[in-house]
């Protein structure tokens, strides 16, 4: 396992503002501040450093005999090790508890928990099996205490050991008393993550963001938007023949008939029509709407229409195999060969506006082949798409600043090999100028950015000029910037001021002038804020220094 080992800096968080642009915290003044005697700033409650011990935590198992351990400049644990010495790693089941000293909430009325950690191979649901809990009446036995799980913000995370920070707000219920916090880390003899963490701090005050788990209050207009990356979330796996189920791994929803069904170590194919069924939409007073996925499919040999299927029913009552379903063929380019994943959009037939509606994914196969289906988001939306240009468009010698050039469904040069592009990008047809502008997907728990690729940069002053409007009548909020890019890791987000109260009536021209003060690797971006989270739309992007013009 290739390791990075990483400074740690305990980090000081505060409350999100619209004039706020910074995307990430700064650290504060003493990073090495444990809690372990020394008194803590005004308003920290606790500030647990990991990178030479498990300070005032204590490991505890509830069953098993796993334990948190320091390694790695981090508290540890895993299911996953070589536990006979024989050379192989095995996986063991536990469920092992590392405990916090006790926080004294009786003259508080708000605070928040931060988590710098990092997780890797879990395959179930990230916040049961590696849960930050709570307790008000903990007293030296994790088994007889009642624990209340914290659900945090999962994004980022189960990708690879990427160090990623969390915050979650204490319920209010645990205001004016004493309380203490675990981390839960639970595996069995069939799978087990490795859950790394740097520090873990809790603080007075609120958080907006990263509240975790439910879905919350859809925006108006959107039906259902349903992410991944760590759970089937509100869509259930039914079987209409065989016993496949579709099952969380690799950050998404999928679903395959080829695997090891009888431990021989050898796969085989099995055959089944597997549905992943979503909840009941009302569509009784739309008139249009339409569907979002971004999915990958490999291994398939016949139809891919046919055998991964966008299906939906007005008469499903929980049975699969008595409902009517009816297919929503959806373009099919670039699918079917490779575990490359691309954003498809399919408008919803006008006879199902009007009704109630269940929509599924359907996965077909037999004893003689199977593809596998990957599934990492599904939106349903109000509204209609156009049938938009697949394959290469536009002149991809052109540093497509006005996003006319596209590949594969993607704006040309706006994809980085840094984490400082995260958003997910598509084609639409209302444009600025030209034929073509970008959306770029919002999400109301976390900032999105769109950053052109890497480039080199002197040091010297920059502007940046682009068009942008809300995608949608929910509205929109960005903020341009950039940030430096070192050895493919980002550095601290250079941010200016916000545009706010974005419309989808108008176009507004945005500029933004900015000094860089050492030659280097950069990424321009524009984040699309949280607050509120919607799509946005971009459109004749300018780079320009002096009298140079570097895109256009």
């Amino acid at each position: 396992m290739k390791k990075i080992l990483y400074s740690v800096f305990a980090l000081t968080m505060a409350a999100f503002t619209f004039t706020s642009c910074e995307d990430v915290p700064a650290p504060y003044d003493d990073p090495n501040n444990n809690g372990g005697g020394q008194e803590l700033p005004e308003g920290v409650l606790l500030d647990q450093s990991f990178t030479s011990s498990l300070g005032d935590f204590t490991s505890k198992a509830a069953s098993g005999n796993l334990n948190w351990y320091n390694d790695y400049s981090s508290a540890m644990v895993t299911g996953f090790q070589d536990f006979d010495g024989d050379g192989t790693k095995e996986n063991q089941a536990g469920v092992t508890f590392l405990v916090g000293p006790e926080i004294d909430l009786t003259e508080v009325t708000e605070a928040y928990i931060t988590i710098n950690h990092a997780l890797n191979y879990e395959r179930g649901d990230i916040n049961t099996n590696n849960s930050i809990v709570i307790s008000k009446d903990y007293a030296g036995d994790v088994t007889t205490a009642t624990w209340q799980v914290l659900n945090y913000n999962t994004e980022g995370l189960n990708t690879g050991f990427t160090f990623t920070e969390k915050s979650v707000n204490i319920p209010s219920e645990y205001m004016g008393g004493k309380v203490v916090i675990a981390l839960r880390h639970t595996c069995n003899e069939s799978s087990s993550s490795t859950w790394e963490v740097k520090s873990l701090k809790v603080q007075v005050g609120k958080v907006e963001e990263e509240e975790g788990g439910g879905e919350g209050e859809l925006p108006e207009g959107t039906f259902i938007d349903q992410d991944f990356s760590s759970s089937l979330g509100n869509f259930t796996s039914s079987s209409a023949s065989g016993t496949l189920k579709w099952y969380n791994d690799y950050s998404s929803a999928m679903v395959t008939g080829f695997q090891d069904f009888n431990g021989d170590g050898t796969k085989e194919n099995q055959a089944g029509v597997t549905f992943l069924v979503s909840p009941e939409i009302d569509f009784t007073k739309a008139t249009e709407a339409y569907i979002t996925i971004n999915h990958a499919i490999n291994y398939e040999k016949g139809d891919i229409n046919a055998n991964n299927s966008i299906v939906i029913s007005k008469n499903y009552t929980g049975d699969v195999k008595t409902a009517t379903w009816q297919t929503i063929e959806y373009n099919t380019d670039g699918m079917g060969s490779s575990f490359t994943f691309k954003e498809k959009k399919v408008n919803i037939p006008a006879e199902f506006m009007g009704s109630k509606v269940v929509i599924a994914l359907r996965h077909t196969c037999d004893d003689t082949q199977s593809s596998t289906w990957e599934v990492k988001s599904l939106s349903v939306k109000a509204g209609s798409v156009e049938d938009l240009p697949s394959g290469n468009i536009g002149d991809l010698t052109k540093p497509n600043g006005d996003f006319e050039a596209w590949v594969e469904g993607l704006p040309n040069n706006w994809s980085t090999t840094s984490t400082a592009g995260n958003a997910t990008l598509s084609m639409s047809t209302d444009k600025h100028s030209g034929s073509y502008a970008v959306l770029v997907k919002g999400d109301s728990k976390s900032n999105k950015r769109i950053s052109y690729k890497e480039m080199e940069l002197k040091a010297g002053e920059y502007t940046m000029r682009f068009y942008a409007k809300a995608a949608t009548a929910a509205g929109a909020s960005l903020c341009p910037g950039y940030v430096q890019v070192t050895d493919g890791k980002v550095g601290s987000y250079k941010y200016g001021e916000y545009s706010n109260n974005l419309s989808n009536t108008e176009w507004i021209e945005v500029t933004h002038t900015f000094t860089i003060d050492t030659d280097g690797t950069y990424c321009v971006l524009i984040m699309n804020s949280k607050n509120p989270g919607g799509d946005l739309l971009i459109d004749d992007f300018t780079l320009t220094t002096g009298e140079t013009t570097i895109i256009k």
